[in-house]
């Protein structure tokens, strides 16, 4: 078992030592383990339940209802969970403004769309993000607000939130019946420190990644050998 060091971390980690690696790497904990599953639940603060980090045979869902999509490989990166995602649907809506193949992974290893516990927000390649930040603000109906200076695009004053409708997203992956189904904490983030509820979700190029706000209350199981992710909505044990 290697443990090493890195020197290129920054930040406390929450007071903890330091970070757990789950990777498709040969060094990451679940490769060392040869683990053939993991799962792990990220509690958001309206939950109020703890995380859940499991391995082996208590990572596999017991729940009839998980959805699941296949993992995709890149040649270029190939320590990351690549999945397809299809589409994307606004209040039970499918989008149709999003160009044809933006979500895919290219033989040159850019574009695909790849999970990430490491990073809060979600990256979305820019051509679909401009469809979704278009389909929330012309059904939300209050005046947005400048939230360049946090870094996020589409901010609103959280003294509006009381007569904000938040759309309901839902990402659609490839598989049966795969669609995970959000709620607002998932990307919708109020800061009491400045008076602004933001949308964690902003534009890139070359490459799509769904963060770990996203990610928030939903039960992520990891079947390696099956080369699969199975997700479903996450409920507080009794």
């Amino acid at each position: 078992m290697v443990f090493g060091c890195s020197e290129a971390s920054f930040g406390d980690f929450s007071g903890a030592s330091g970070v757990l690696g789950f990777s498709r790497g040969d060094l990451s904990l679940v490769s060392q383990l040869q683990l053939s599953w993991f799962s792990y639940r990220l509690a958001s603060d309206e939950s109020k339940s703890d995380n859940l980090l499991q391995f082996g045979d208590d990572a596999v869902p017991q729940a009839e209802n998980s959805h699941s999509t296949a993992f995709l490989k890149s040649s270029v990166y190939p320590n990351l969970y690549f999945v397809r995602l299809t589409g994307i649907m606004i209040d039970g809506r499918q989008l149709n403004g999003i160009p044809a193949g933006t979500f895919d992974l290219q033989e040159d290893g850019t574009g695909g769309v790849f999970l990430s516990t490491t990073v809060p927000v979600t990256y979305l390649e820019e051509a679909a993000y401009n469809v979704v930040k278009q389909a929330f603000v012309s059904r939300i109906k209050s005046e947005t607000v400048d939230g360049s200076a946090l870094g996020l695009d589409l901010c609103y004053s959280l003294e509006s939130v009381d007569n904000m409708t938040v759309p309901k997203l839902t990402l659609v992956f490839d598989g049966t019946n795969a669609a995970m189904e959000l709620k607002k904490h998932n990307y919708f983030f109020a800061d009491t420190t400045t008076g602004l509820e933001r949308l964690t979700i902003l534009p890139s190029r070359g490459g799509s990644l769904l963060g770990s706000l996203l990610q928030t209350d939903t039960n992520m199981a990891y079947d390696l050998d099956g080369g699969q992710l199975l997700f479903e909505t996450a409920f507080a044990p009794p």
